[in-house]
């Protein structure tokens, strides 16, 4: 009889100690915020620092836009400061700085042509009024867009994060010159850049409820 128990003992301790370690190697929930995540290696796996990174909108019309068309008008005479933020909401030009216009309509064409895609915004402040405002820099040029500044940079561990806000998918803008209004839709493709490299496109398709996570392999030339 105390044998039989010994053995039963024996396996309930077994159990336990199965339980106990197969609980303890289970990974801990995932609590970042979503957006995209990714990490760039070469052939060997080990990560690549200050890696170029933009992306190609899909969109509704096969369009290019590499300058923004924005109105405003003027109740009165008055000096008026227009500034233009990058999807950082950090200031990358100062178009006007406290000029003196007339009253009326006005329109200002700014050239993004050094930008990579993106979303962009404008900030127009006068005596009597503040407006701001967002517009789209497109291209599908990838010559053009590894000439830019880029969206975003990988770090010293090859990673980099990008908030899908930034990226203004499902947002719809009116377009000078384009009578419908044009979609930015749920698939692009990451271009990735660096001298060295060859450059590497990869399409992507992003649920922005969700956490986005890739590794991009990169090869040398």
């Amino acid at each position: 009889m105390m044998k039989r128990y010994s053995k039963i003992l024996f396996f309930l301790l077994f159990a336990i100690m199965f339980y106990c370690c197969n609980d303890s190697v289970v990974d801990p929930p995932d609590d970042r915020e979503a957006a995209i995540y990714g990490k760039v290696v070469n052939e060997e796996g080990s990560p690549i620092q200050d890696i170029d990174v933009h992306y190609i909108f899909s969109l509704s019309q096969n369009i290019v836009l590499r300058n923004a068309a924005i109105f405003y008008s003027l109740p009165i005479n008055q000096t008026v400061t227009l500034q233009i933020l990058d999807m950082h909401n950090i200031e990358i030009a100062k178009p006007l700085d406290q000029v003196e216009q007339l009253a009326g309509n006005h329109i200002y064409y700014w050239d993004g042509s050094n930008y990579t895609n993106g979303i962009y915004y404008y900030k127009i402040v006068g005596q009597t009024f503040t407006r701001k405002g967002s517009f789209p820099l497109l291209t599908d040029d990838i010559a053009a867009l590894i000439d830019a500044a880029p969206l975003t940079l990988s770090d010293n561990n090859g990673e980099f994060k990008i908030n899908y806000s930034t990226l203004g998918i499902g947002s719809t803008y009116q377009i000078e010159g384009i009578n419908d209004f044009l979609f930015l839709a749920d698939s692009i493709k990451f271009v990735l850049h660096k001298n060295g490299f060859d450059d590497l496109v990869i399409p992507a398709k992003l649920d922005t409820t969700k956490l986005f996570e890739q590794t991009f392999k990169m090869v040398r030339k």
